[in-house]
């Protein structure tokens, strides 16, 4: 963090104290060198990582106990340069954080999915990003990230253009969703438009399909998508899907968003996983 008095930094404190056995360091520093505020963050804390894997998480991410040995084992294999996941989104309480959480579920996902299984999408994402540190150092640091607006997109460009692959792993991050009102959530979903639009033009464009078609083949589907009854791959999507169930996302909601999005997620990751 910048700021001693950040608001985290007691949570940051409380969690060393509570476990000093572990070998964990609170860096603040102020430094900033260009204009992307969290890769900052990344450079000033990246002297005191001490081992050859980084994992570079979003800090309103909540994992499981065997969350890093999942994200990691994929980097054994030499010829992959780069691990990340895709997230699911939990609203934190309120109207306004369950329409972003449905953006997360019922819009990103399926879409990125997509792309995956059809080679197009060159996803990299920052809930979670693992790699060698020699990789980080044979692209140029966080250095090159100083000035980029989506760093995880390029840091996965950076590592392909290497022959090296990028791989999507199956654990899937919960992300919480906060916004609290209208302004705050129109302000985030617009950044991330903005964001999709400059990163990837056409599959931006192309969401006028995606969020258009596949209610119709979903409907058969809708129970045995959240009762666990349908294959591997189309469990992998349900995981993320359910959300709206667990969080009692109103029927219209689930009629218009989740059907259309159980569809996209079944036929896409039968190509993603085979």
């Amino acid at each position: 963090m910048r700021d001693r008095d950040d608001s985290a930094s007691p949570i940051a404190r409380r969690l060393i104290e509570a476990r000093l056995h572990r070998d964990i360091a609170l860096v603040v520093d102020p430094r900033v060198a260009g204009s992307n505020l969290k890769v900052a963050n990344l450079e000033n804390m990246l002297p005191k990582a001490r081992h050859g894997v980084l994992v570079l998480a979003d800090s309103d991410v909540r994992v499981e106990p065997h969350y890093l040995a999942a994200v990691t084992a994929p980097l054994h294999d030499p010829r992959t340069g780069l691990m990340t996941c895709l997230y699911k989104a939990a609203p934190t309480g309120g109207f306004w954080s369950l329409l972003g959480a449905m953006h997360i579920n019922f819009s990103f996902l399926p879409n990125a999915l997509l792309g995956e299984a059809i080679g197009t999408g060159g996803g990299c994402f920052g809930a979670t990003i693992a790699l060698r540190r020699e990789v980080l150092e044979r692209i140029g640091g966080f250095t090159r990230l100083r000035n980029e607006l989506a760093d995880d997109h390029r840091m996965g460009a950076a590592v392909r253009a290497l022959g090296l692959s990028v791989v999507l792993s199956p654990y899937i991050v919960e992300n919480r969703v906060t916004e609290p009102d209208f302004t705050s959530l129109w302000r985030h979903e617009l950044r991330w438009a903005r964001t999709s639009r400059a990163m990837a033009p056409a599959g931006f464009a192309g969401l006028v399909v995606t969020h258009t078609v596949g209610a119709h083949r979903a409907r058969g589907d809708r129970e045995r998508v959240f009762r666990g009854r349908l294959d591997r791959p189309t469990r992998f999507a349900g995981s993320a899907l359910g959300v709206s169930r667990a969080h009692r996302a109103p029927a219209w909601v689930a009629d218009k968003w989740v059907l259309a999005a159980a569809a996209a997620g079944r036929a896409v990751l039968r190509g993603v996983c085979g």
